[in-house]
């Protein structure tokens, strides 16, 4: 549940969000967070309300998102949602372009840290897309590299993974869910899932999936999938680039039984779409579709799940905090 507590920084946010409703009933930006040494990204101008700041980088590499604006952002057929802030690392970049698309709302790719041990894991190139293995048999990617900078799941191909192997990590990833028009709702709608040392998901759902009542549970976008929901539901509308920012601690092992867990997998901090979703979470045990959990390195994987509603992705990094 969340603090009764609100922080300053908050209560200007909520003010200004309820001054906007000409730009649509969408969140209106993340706010510093009182922790010792944080450092804000850039929010950007936009046309029907005033800049805000970025959201705080609590941790080094988690800048958070702008209120609505990249730097071009404007009004559109739906509330237009701004690219994604410059992410606060050794040095904040500026934030993405946002910006209507045909009427609908923009999702900036964002601004990346200036750190030495960012490792790009999709960017939309060739060589990024072949960053990724089958987990089904190790081979090739099996999804679809777009050409436009995402790739979506393909059907039936079975989940990926990233070579890239880590224990402790900062994760940048971006996904979009599909327009549906699929009536049954629930769990077929949008769904995936993004996995940390591949046993812990962050879940991944159409918001129309849940629309009724919008009430976070452990199942619902942003979950800790089938352990802990979020502190509140914060995707947005399919078609729509969410952004996740996820601080992740892997476990750790007896030093003379391997395969014993002492220490459990937390999820340090997470935001989606700038709004804090989780807070020193641990996870007891791995989630439904997850690998035994270990204490090697793994990599990120991406969950093929819905054959209904495939979901995109986009501006995947990581950098690793050992």
């Amino acid at each position: 549940m969340q603090s009764s507590l609100v922080p300053a920084g908050l209560l200007a946010a909520l003010v200004i969000a309820s001054q906007a409703t000409a730009c649509g009933s969408v969140r209106s930006g993340t706010v510093d967070l009182p922790v010792a040494g944080s450092t804000s990204g850039n929010g950007g101008s936009e046309t029907c309300g005033p800049s805000l700041t970025g959201g705080s980088g609590v941790l080094p590499g988690s800048g958070g998102s702008a209120a609505k604006g990249g730097s071009t952002a404007s009004q559109g057929g739906s509330a237009i949602l701004g690219g994604t802030a410059g992410v606060a690392g050794t040095a904040g970049v500026a934030g993405g372009t946002g910006g209507a698309d045909g009427g609908k709302a923009g999702g900036g790719a964002g601004g990346a840290a200036e750190d030495a041990n960012k490792v790009t894991l999709f960017d939309g190139s060739e060589e990024s897309f072949n960053n990724w293995v089958s987990v089904r048999n190790n081979g090739v990617n099996p999804w679809t590299n777009n050409g436009d900078g995402a790739m979506t799941v393909k059907d039936s191909t079975g989940d990926i993974q990233s070579k890239p192997t880590f224990q402790n990590v900062f994760v940048h990833l971006e996904y979009m869910t599909p327009k549906s028009s699929f009536a049954g709702g629930g769990q077929s709608q949008g769904n995936s899932g993004v996995l940390l040392n591949g046993s812990y998901e962050l879940q991944i759902l159409a918001l129309e999936a849940f629309a009724n009542g919008l009430l976070p549970t452990e199942v619902t976008c942003g979950a800790v999938y089938g352990l802990t929901a979020p502190l509140e539901v914060a995707c947005h509308d399919e078609e729509v680039w969410n952004t996740y920012e996820i601080e992740f601690r892997a476990p750790t092992c007896d030093v003379n039984d391997p395969t014993r867990v002492v220490t459990h997998a937390r999820f340090v901090e997470v935001k989606l779409n700038g709004a804090l979703i989780h807070r020193n979470v641990d996870v007891l045990q791995q989630t439904t579709a997850g690998q035994q959990e270990g204490c090697q390195a793994r990599g990120v994987r991406l969950q093929d799940w819905s054959s209904i509603q495939p979901v995109s992705f986009r501006n995947i990094w990581a950098i690793a905090r050992d």
